[in-house]
C-alpha cells in the first residue's frame, strides 16, 4: 500500500491524534532513518540507522495535497468541496440543480460529458455559429462538441435519440384526447433487447404490470411497429397516480401531464439504464395575464381521491405590482417573489423548503448554470440573493401566501433569463402547524 504523509510528519500514538489535523487520516507505523554519532579514532562520524516510529498519513483511498487529505471522485458522483476533488479535467464539484442541496462532479460550464470507450471526459461545446456542421446535431436536440477547439468531433444525444447527429428517434409519444391517454412507443436499439430481459416501465413501478410496456406483435393504429414496445398511461385524475403521472401547469394557458420512464437494459436494474420524461400538453385558454407554476401535491382525503392544489408563483416589482410577461429587469432592480395557495378547502398552508436559481426553464438540466438559494427552508450558504433579512415568510400572517423581501435582480452569467424553481411543502386543513416557518437566527424580521 502506498502511504501518503503530511508535509510535516507528525508523531502520533492513535488515529485520534491525527484526526485533530484531518478527519480522514490515520496513525501509521513506518521505518524512519536517523543519524546517530559513532566515535572512530577520537573523531565522530554519522551512522545511519532505522527506527520504527508512528506518524500521521492520509487514510487509504485519500490523497495528500496542499498539506491535507482529499478524496478524488469521478463524474456524476456525489462530492463535497471541503473534502473531495473531481479527477476529470475540466470538471468541478457543483450543486446538482435539483433542490436536494447535494453536489456532484460535473463538467464546467461550456463543456459536455462524453464516454469514449471505458473512459469519460469533459470536452468543449461548440455551436453552429462556430461550426456550420453542428446544425443537424442542434436541430435534433443534441450538443455538438470538439476535442481540439472548433473542429466537430461528435454530438451528444438526449436519451430519446441516438445515431449520427442524433437523427434516430427511440421514443414516439401520442396524446389521445378521445381516450385521454398518453401512448408511448419505444423502438429497440443497440444495448436494448426486449426479448432478452429489457423492460420499459414508469419510474418506480417496475413490478406493476399496468405501468409496464408490452411488445407489439400486430400493430393496429400506426403508432408502433411489430417488435416495438408500447405503454399506455391514463391521464384521468382517477387513474394517472397509479403510474406516477403528474399534472402540471406549464403556464396559465397550458395543461401538461408528465411522467418519468425507465428503459431497463437487463433483467436487473443497472447504472446504465435509460431514464427520460415524456409528456402530453393541452391548451386551456387563449389569453394570459401572468405566468404561474403548478405544484403536484398529495391526496386530500382517505378515499384516495387526488386533489391538485392551485398555486401561483409570481414576480412583483418593489412596490408590489406584477411584472408583465416579457418585461426584462435591470441588474440591481428590486423585486419580490410571491407564492399563493388558493384556498380550496383541502390545502390551507404552505412552506418553501428549497429554491434554485437556474439558467434553464426545466430542472435538473446538466447544461444549466444553477445556484441553490434555499435549502431545508433556510437561506443557502455561498449566495446573497435570499438572506435572513429577505427570506420567504407568510404575508401578514397568512399561511397560504408566502412572499420574499426585496431581492436584487441578478445574473447567472449565461443566457438572458433567470428561472426560479422551488419545492413547496403543502399542509392540509387542520394541519397548518406542520407548515410553520423554520426558525433562523439573524436580524429581527417584521411581517411582510
Amino acid at each position: 500500500m502506498k502511504l501518503t504523509y503530511f508535509e510535516e510528519p507528525t508523531n502520533c500514538s492513535t488515529d485520534a491524534d491525527c484526526h485533530v489535523i484531518h478527519a480522514f487520516s490515520v496513525c501509521a507505523l513506518i521505518d524512519e532513518p536517523k543519524l546517530l554519532p559513532l566515535p572512530v579514532n577520537n573523531s565522530t562520524l554519522s551512522h545511519v540507522v532505522t527506527a520504527l516510529t508512528s506518524i500521521c498519513r492520509c487514510d487509504e483511498a485519500w490523497t495528500k495535497e496542499e498539506g491535507r487529505c482529499w478524496y478524488y471522485v469521478t463524474l456524476g458522483v456525489l462530492c463535497d468541496r471541503e473534502r473531495s476533488r473531481c479527477d476529470t479535467p475540466n470538471s468541478e464539484c457543483r450543486p446538482d440543480g435539483d433542490n436536494t442541496g447535494q453536489s456532484r462532479c460535473q463538467c464546467i460550464v461550456g463543456h459536455v460529458r462524453i464516454s469514449p470507450g471505458e473512459t469519460e471526459a469533459c470536452v468543449n461545446i461548440i455551436t453552429t455559429a462556430q461550426n456550420a456542421t453542428c446544425r443537424p446535431c442542434e436541430t435534433n436536440d443534441g450538443v455538438c462538441y470538439s476535442v481540439t477547439g472548433v473542429e466537430k468531433a461528435g454530438c451528444v444525444c438526449p436519451t430519446s435519440r441516438s445515431g449520427p447527429d442524433c437523427s434516430y428517434i427511440h421514443v414516439n409519444v401520442s396524446c389521445d384526447v378521445n381516450t385521454f391517454t398518453m401512448r408511448i412507443c419505444y423502438d429497440p436499439h443497440e444495448g436494448v433487447n426486449f426479448t432478452a430481459g429489457s423492460l420499459l416501465y414508469a419510474f418506480g413501478k417496475g413490478r406493476d404490470l399496468a405501468c409496464t410496456g408490452w411488445t407489439v406483435s400486430d400493430p393496429d393504429d400506426g403508432l408502433c411497429q411489430a417488435g416495438h414496445v408500447r405503454l399506455d398511461l391514463p391521464l384521468d385524475s382517477t387513474k394517472r397516480d397509479r403510474c406516477g403521472t403528474k399534472r402540471l401547469m406549464a403556464d396559465p394557458t397550458t395543461l401538461k401531464y408528465e411522467t418519468r420512464l425507465v428503459v431497463q437494459r437487463r433483467s436487473v436494474a443497472g447504472a446504465d439504464d435509460i431514464v427520460f420524461k415524456t409528456f402530453c400538453s393541452f391548451r386551456t385558454h387563449a389569453d394570459i395575464s401572468f405566468r404561474g407554476v403548478g405544484v403536484v401535491g398529495l391526496a386530500g382525503n382517505d378515499r384516495g381521491e387526488h386533489k391538485n392544489p392551485r398555486m401561483t408563483l409570481t414576480a412583483l416589482t418593489q412596490i408590489g405590482e406584477e411584472i408583465p410577461q416579457g418585461v426584462a429587469l435591470r441588474l440591481g432592480d428590486g423585486l419580490r417573489f410571491r407564492i399563493q395557495l388558493l384556498d380550496d378547502g383541502t390545502y390551507t398552508a404552505a412552506r418553501v423548503e428549497a429554491c434554485t436559481a437556474s439558467s434553464s426553464a426545466s430542472m435538473p438540466d446538466w447544461r444549466a448554470v444553477s445556484v441553490p438559494l434555499v435549502i431545508r427552508s433556510c437561506p443557502a450558504a455561498g449566495q446573497d440573493v435570499i438572506t435572513l433579512t429577505n427570506q420567504w415568510r407568510p404575508s401578514l400572517g397568512q399561511g397560504n401566501v408566502l412572499r420574499t423581501g426585496i431581492v436584487r435582480m441578478f445574473s447567472l452569467g449565461t443566457g438572458h433569463a433567470v428561472f426560479i424553481h422551488c419545492t413547496v411543502k403543502l399542509c392540509l386543513t387542520g394541519s397548518e402547524r406542520d407548515c410553520d416557518q423554520v426558525h433562523t437566527y439573524g436580524p429581527s424580521l417584521s411581517p411582510l
